[in-house]
């Protein structure tokens, strides 16, 4: 119960820091008007090598995103001169591109480093120990793999940054590794993101018209006939059921979702193990207290 407790406390606090980063984030990038998503996705670029940025790498990393609209993305970054087309569907960033990428940094760390939630002696000790917990997670052994995870380290700022900044780094370190575990988990069963992530509303809300369903996932960038197959998929796995207007998921599509729940649990809590729960427990009301210290946003 403690591994989880300390999660959600991790989860929140990564939440609660990003209400500083990304409004950060789309100042230094307004002139583009990037959405959330497009944001999101450019913000992730500077992890891929030169040459390596495709529709299938980003794919990887976003499952549950359409591989259309991913190569639209890109397409329409290329146009605003943010990348360079080095082969077909092949980008690396260009100069424009990694000086927005380092100025996206300096405004992030700045954002963060106003802010002090705790004596400086106790958020370098909190530091520390989500630290060893994050290493712990990146020396563990597969599964899961540590795609998202991998991507969050080379994403980790260079050169001295404040506490806050580097605290935020460790947090999107352990949340991209929960990724990790989940999708591992997942895609042991050879599906595909959409149709996995149509699974997961079902099982969360029991039953959804059709039309529900696609609008609820329409910002993904799949088509209703996309939506429709997804779902067919289920409904021949035993997985769901399905009519002309309603989808819902079986006792078997439950349990198959349950399972995979549990799995994650088991890859992503594996290398807490050797931490004692009297060690978690503490660092449990460090985190939640550390947060409870973050002014809200409109105080800034």
């Amino acid at each position: 119960m403690i591994f989880h407790d300390l999660y959600v406390a991790i989860e929140n606090l990564s939440l609660s820091l990003e209400e500083f980063c990304f409004p950060a984030m789309k100042k230094v990038t307004a002139q583009y008007r990037m959405a959330d998503f497009e944001l999101l996705l450019f913000s992730t670029l500077p992890a891929l090598n030169p040459g390596a940025i495709t529709t299938v790498a980003l794919h990887a990393l976003f499952p549950f995103t359409s591989a259309q609209l991913l190569r639209d993305k890109l397409a329409a970054l290329d146009r605003d001169q943010l990348l360079v087309c080095v082969n077909e569907d092949h980008y690396a960033l260009s100069a424009q591109a990694d000086s927005l990428a380092l100025w996206m940094t300096k405004e992030v760390n700045n954002a963060l480093g106003g802010l002090q939630p705790l004596p400086a002696t106790r958020m370098m000790d909190m530091a520390s120990q989500l630290k060893e917990l994050a290493d712990a997670c990146y020396a563990a052994p597969e599964p899961p793999a540590r795609l998202q995870m991998a991507v969050q380290r080379k994403l980790t700022p260079a050169g001295t940054i404040p506490m806050m900044a580097r605290l935020n780094q460790i947090t999107c370190e352990l949340i991209a590794y929960r990724a990790d575990a989940h999708q591992t988990a997942w895609q042991a069963y050879g599906v595909d993101g959409h149709t996995w992530e149509i699974l997961s509303l079902l099982w969360q809300n029991k039953k959804m018209k059709l039309a529900e369903l696609q609008h609820s996932l329409e910002y993904r960038g799949f088509t209703q006939a996309e939506t429709i197959a997804a779902l067919g998929e289920l409904v021949k796995r035993g997985w769901a059921s399905s009519n002309n207007e309603d989808g819902a998921i079986t006792p078997f599509g439950a349990e198959v979702r349950q399972i995979a729940e549990a799995t994650t649990d088991r890859y992503y809590f594996a290398p807490w193990q050797k931490f004692s729960e009297v060690r978690l427990n503490g660092l449990k009301i460090l985190v939640n207290e550390f947060r409870r210290g973050i002014p809200a946003l409109n105080e800034k």
